[in-house]
């Protein structure tokens, strides 16, 4: 990644949303951290893992319908594996996990599990999640990793999994 911003300019890594860390080679130019801004606070979802499907031949997948922007709601919509209404968990934590349970893997941290109606894609019933995000300095920056395991008597064990969802949280 090679960018030139000139003299006050700005670099935007707001397209590169995994890039931690940024080297800046001034080619013998003094330059003080002062003068440069890494503004991380950039809200994104990003999906990792792999699900498990169930009777409608996929997982259950999650799709975020709003950014994680600190101080408003995010909205997650859900899109049923199984043809008929079920329950769902709905897992978040503060870390990616790779747990191996019921015939699938939970690819979050267990800290928040909330049971959940799940209705099949045709009955036209959102399987929508609102959750308020806090607008505290905390937050900005900080993931919260999510997944959705749901009843099904086809996925092993009776449940299929949802791909991991990393919410980033920012402005």
């Amino acid at each position: 990644l090679v960018g030139y911003a000139g003299s006050h300019g700005l670099i935007s890594l707001t397209q590169f949303p995994d890039v931690k860390r940024v080297v800046l080679d001034t080619n013998g130019i003094e330059a003080s951290y002062d003068s440069f801004r890494f503004d991380s606070t950039v809200a994104y979802t990003r999906t990792y893992g792999a699900g498990v499907p169930g009777a409608l031949g996929h997982p259950p997948l999650l799709h975020p319908l709003s950014p994680p922007v600190v101080g408003t709601s995010v909205a997650i919509d859900c899109i049923s594996s199984v043809p008929v209404q079920t329950v769902g968990l709905l897992i978040a934590g503060k870390k990616e996990a790779s747990i191996p349970a019921l015939g699938g893997t939970v690819l979050a941290s267990i800290d928040v599990v909330e049971m959940v109606p799940i209705f099949p894609p045709e009955w036209s019933v959102p399987n929508t999640f609102v959750k308020p995000i806090p607008s505290s300095v905390p937050f900005l920056d900080q993931s919260i990793y999510t997944q959705m395991i749901v009843a099904d008597p086809v996925g092993p064990a009776g449940f299929a999994f949802s791909q991991g969802l990393e919410l980033h949280f920012g402005e």
